[in-house]
């Protein structure tokens, strides 16, 4: 009988030791991922693509703005849209833990895309 015992807490000291393993390699793969996703903002940023990131108190807490170019906006695929929209909104949930977000037209404010945890995303 002992011997059974000493067996399952092996077991049970090995899948928790695993488990642990498991997640080191989830937490370093996302952050991984996030610092893929900064540097393409970066690189958006400099292009001229992404001109302004808004969120924080003085605006909807929990809620990031992202002003773009709206003429590149506009010869972007659809695909591509919705590509942008959830790698904005990943890279907000990666670093803030929140993923809504929306997207502006630099000149005239007006909404472009959103995305939200319940809504889903939304090219207008």
């Amino acid at each position: 009988m002992r011997r059974n015992n000493t067996a399952a807490a092996q077991q049970v000291k090995e899948e928790a030791v695993a488990r642990q393993k498991a997640e080191v390699a989830r937490q370093a793969t996302a952050q991984r991922e996030a610092a893929t996703l900064r540097a393409t903002v970066a690189n958006l940023a400099s292009a001229g693509f992404i001109t302004r990131i808004d969120g924080g108190a003085r605006n909807v807490p929990g809620h990031r703005r992202i002003f773009v170019n709206g003429f590149q906006w506009s010869l972007l695929h659809v695909d591509d849209k919705e590509n942008f929209v959830q790698a904005m909104s990943n890279n907000r949930k990666a670093t803030e833990k929140l993923p809504q977000v929306t997207i502006h037209d630099r000149r005239s404010g007006q909404e472009l895309a959103s995305y939200g945890a319940f809504s889903g995303i939304d090219i207008k």
